[in-house]
C-alpha cells in the first residue's frame, strides 16, 4: 500500500534510522510492483512506497527535499504563486518539486489552500528540520509516534507497534464499538496518534512540535 513512512531520532540509539526504517517497512503490506523512493540524511531515514504510475514522489529545491505520498490539483496556482516570488515553474515540474519549491519560499503555511489528496513530508537538508503535512481533507490516514528519543510515522499502525509496547487504547476501542469510528487524533494503538487534516508535525532543535 502506497504510504509514507519515517523515523527521526532525537536521542540516543543502538540502531541506525535506516534501519529501523528497514523492520517498519517488514510489516507494510505491499505489491511487488510498489516502487520504493528513499532519502536519508543525519538521524534522518525516509522512505515513500508508490505505485509506478504515480510518477516522481521526490523533489529538491534549494535545501529543500519533499516526498510526495498523493497529488495536487491546482497546479496553475501553485505556479502562478511561485511567479510572483520570481521563480518561474515550467509545465514539466512534478507535483512534488513544485511543493519543495513553494515550502522554501513560504514555510508550512504554504500548504494550507493546497487542493488535493496527500500526505507531504519535508527536510531541510543544512538543518536537518523536517515537516510532516497533511493535506485538508486527511482523507489518507498517517499515524505517528513522538517521543523524547525519536519521531515515527507510517500509514499503518502494525509498522509503528514495533517501535512502542503493543498496547489497544481503551478509550479508542470503546469508540470503535460505540460509534463505529474513533475520534479525535486516537488510534487503536496506545502511543500512537493520528495526523489529523491541514495538520502540521514539525521536528526542529530536536523537538517535535
Amino acid at each position: 500500500m502506497p504510504g509514507l513512512h519515517g523515523f527521526i531520532r532525537l536521542g540516543s540509539g543502538s540502531r541506525s534510522p535506516e534501519q529501523v526504517v528497514a523492520s517498519m517497512l517488514e510489516r507494510s503490506p505491499r505489491t511487488r510492483e510498489q516502487a520504493e523512493a528513499a532519502f536519508d540524511t543525519g538521524n534522518t531515514a525516509i522512505r515513500v512506497l508508490s505505485f509506478p504510475h504515480s510518477g516522481p514522489t521526490v523533489g529538491r529545491w534549494a535545501n529543500h527535499v519533499a516526498l510526495l505520498d498523493g497529488y495536487v490539483l491546482n497546479r496553475v496556482s501553485l505556479v502562478s504563486r511561485l511567479g510572483v516570488r520570481g521563480i518561474r515553474a515550467d509545465d514539466d515540474w512534478e507535483d512534488v518539486r513544485l511543493l519543495a519549491a513553494l515550502h522554501a519560499q513560504e514555510g508550512d503555511v504554504a500548504i494550507a489552500d493546497i487542493d488535493g489528496d496527500f500526505n507531504l513530508c519535508l527536510v531541510q537538508q543544512d538543518t536537518g528540520d523536517m515537516s510532516l503535512l497533511t493535506s485538508r481533507h486527511g482523507s489518507r490516514h498517517l499515524y505517528y509516534v513522538a517521543t523524547a528519543d525519536f519521531v515515527a510515522f507510517s500509514p499503518h499502525l502494525a509498522c509503528l507497534a514495533t517501535l512502542v509496547t503493543p498496547a489497544v487504547d481503551p478509550l479508542a476501542l470503546q469508540e470503535m464499538f460505540n460509534f463505529g469510528y474513533i475520534g479525535g487524533d486516537r488510534s487503536m494503538l496506545r502511543g500512537a496518534r493520528l495526523l489529523p487534516g491541514a495538520t502540521a508535525l514539525t521536528v526542529a532543535d530536536e523537538h517535535a512540535v
